[in-house]
């Protein structure tokens, strides 16, 4: 893939970004027009108490208006999902060589089932690839020293010894 691709990648994604742009103008009008006073809104009742058809506003518009809203939003969806495509095929093709293969090599290295001097040695094939990838993955992953708390979780330090198929951490829940 040369620069010609990524050139016409990019044009393609700043055109669909002027399509979204002018979709969100589009947007915001029509939710003005229905927000604005006697416009009906975009999610009130169209009946009264008793069930009647509101007389203070125009219930054909409205619901033209919050039909076209409805199609507008979908439309706004997939422009975006199409954007966030052609984005990450121009990062990929942006993406230096060099710096593929060295993430390669780093991945290889760290995940190497040659016991280091820190691995204690196995009889069991099985358990030397898994003490490895433990430690290599323990390498990866900073222990934090104190109790982490995010959203309803807590994750900590578990105190029990582990073994090379359990986790070093604990989640709890509140």
């Amino acid at each position: 893939m040369g620069m010609a691709d990524a050139g016409s990648l990019r044009e393609q994604a700043k055109e669909l970004i002027d399509r979204r742009d002018k979709l969100e103008a589009q947007i915001d009008a029509i939710a003005a027009r229905l927000n604005a006073p006697g416009g009906g809104g975009i999610r009130e009742s169209l009946v009264d108490k008793e069930g009647f058809p509101r007389a203070d506003i125009d219930i054909p518009k409205v619901r033209t208006d919050r039909h076209r809203l409805a199609t507008l939003h979908a439309d706004h969806k997939q422009l975006t999902g199409q954007i966030e495509s052609l984005l990450l095929q121009i990062h990929a093709q942006a993406k230096p060589k060099e710096q593929t293969r060295a993430s390669t090599e780093a991945v290889t290295a760290r995940t190497s089932h040659e016991p280091s001097a820190s691995t204690p040695p196995t009889t069991n094939a099985t358990e030397s690839a898994a003490t490895s990838l433990t430690s290599a993955a323990a390498a990866a992953v900073p222990v934090p020293d104190t109790a982490v708390a995010a959203n309803n979780f807590s994750i900590s330090p578990c105190t029990a010894a582990t073994t090379p198929s359990s986790t070093p951490f604990a989640v709890v829940t509140r």
